[in-house]
């Protein structure tokens, strides 16, 4: 595969699977295809063994190894942006009553306007 189609895999995994995978496939695609062979019989959702027969034809192809190291460098990148945490800063109250955090954002935003 060339670089391109593997740096552009590994930003599609990060942004669309969970980290822990992420790391998996990364662990396993410099291990060889062995190992993403191992970690596919393990996965039960579709998209995920999509992403695991994707690295098993990378690793295959002798590529792992870039991939690997490409999908750990975006990980790393996706830790170190920043993040939003939705904290309630509000008064408290006695009555046991929740409210949608999507609902209280679009409020508080349209309070600012």
């Amino acid at each position: 595969m060339l670089t391109d189609g593997c740096q552009d895999l590994a930003a599609s995994w990060v942004r669309y699977l969970p980290s822990d995978l992420c790391q998996k496939l990364a662990v396993a695609l410099r291990s060889g295809p062995e190992a993403v062979l191992a970690l596919k019989a393990t996965l039960s959702l579709a998209e995920w063994s999509e992403a695991a027969q994707q690295a098993l034809q990378v690793a295959s192809d002798g590529d792992g190894p870039y991939l690997s190291g490409a999908l750990t460098a975006r990980l790393g990148a996706r830790s170190e942006q920043p993040q939003v945490l939705a904290v309630w800063t509000g008064p408290g109250s006695a009555r046991q009553v929740g409210r949608l955090t999507v609902a209280a954002i679009s409020d508080l935003i349209d309070e600012a306007r």
